[in-house]
């Protein structure tokens, strides 16, 4: 989406995507971040991502945290990725009318406007929440039914399960930017738009910074998967595990989320309890609401 756009055909556009704006020059959707970020804003990926996407996915502070793309990580894979995105976001902005649920946002690149354009902006980072493939499931058979009966919901369905993938730059690491993008997202797009009830993320068991940004929008770890994930010799080597989180629609707390900062307590002990205290009662619900929601006992008739 290049084309600029008439004042009509942006408010067209703009009252089948709201809540998110139209930039009449290149004729993308976007979202803009609140004060003091507001020089961030999230819009459709582009295909002139590709360099950047191949920088930052080849770097291993983001790359070592991956799991599912490939690594080394070349033009073609970056080609491949962005062109599927860029397709599905022309889909939902030409077939979406006002007030229907989408499949998927039309936003997801992050790009910092600080000196120049929305048009002109480079990707700092992306942040997609995509229908959940349950990658954290070691029983291959079981993964791939919990998949594919959720791939199968319709359109708005509540019971749908959604995932988390997302990194940024590491030159804008300790910003904020990341939770400030996945809040904005989730609170204009996902929820409203997608009717998202219940959201997944995984984050390998030492990447403290990643849960932290979940934890920050109301996300609880449920459980952890113990060295279930093999690094690549490539990527340094060895075994971790996962921290599985989830977000509950009924949870709603945007603003605010206050987290006990319990990485303060010295002694590991200590601290191991207090998690453990302050974590366990969401930790039972949820794992019996996500076992519900995907058993063959309750299925919608």
């Amino acid at each position: 989406m290049t084309t600029s756009l008439s004042p009509d055909r942006v408010a067209e556009l703009e009252a089948s995507l709201h809540p998110l704006k139209v930039d009449a020059e290149t004729g993308e959707p976007y979202l803009r971040l609140p004060k003091p970020l507001e020089h961030i804003v999230i819009t459709p990926q582009r295909l002139t991502d590709v360099a950047v996407s191949v920088k930052n996915l080849n770097d291993l502070r983001i790359a070592r945290f991956f799991v599912g793309p490939p690594y080394p990580y070349e033009e073609e894979h970056a080609v491949s990725w962005l062109t599927i995105g860029i397709e599905r976001t022309a889909g939902l902005v030409s077939t979406l009318k006002p007030g229907e649920y989408a499949d998927g946002q039309p936003v997801n690149a992050i790009r910092d406007t600080r000196n120049c354009s929305i048009k002109d902006a480079g990707m700092i980072g992306d942040c997609t929440i995509d229908r959940c493939v349950f990658g954290e499931i070691m029983d291959m058979d079981e993964r791939k039914r919990l998949a594919e009966d959720n791939a199968a919901k319709k359109v708005g369905d509540p019971t749908i399960v959604w995932q988390v993938g997302d990194w940024v730059d590491p030159a804008y690491h300790g910003q904020g930017i990341m939770t400030a993008v996945l809040r904005a997202i989730m609170e204009n797009w996902v929820v409203p738009r997608m009717n998202a009830h219940y959201i997944t993320a995984l984050a390998h068991s030492e990447n403290r910074g990643s849960v932290r940004v979940f934890e920050k929008n109301g996300f609880k770890c449920v459980r952890e998967v113990p060295n279930c994930v093999t690094i690549t010799e490539a990527k340094g080597g060895g075994r971790t595990g996962l921290h599985v989180l989830s977000w509950r629609e009924d949870r709603g707390k945007w603003n605010h989320v206050d987290i006990p900062a319990t990485d303060t307590i010295q002694d590991s002990t200590t601290r191991g309890l207090v998690d453990k205290y302050l974590g366990v009662g969401e930790t039972i619900f949820d794992v019996a609401q996500a076992t519900a929601v995907n058993s063959s006992w309750f299925k919608r008739k």
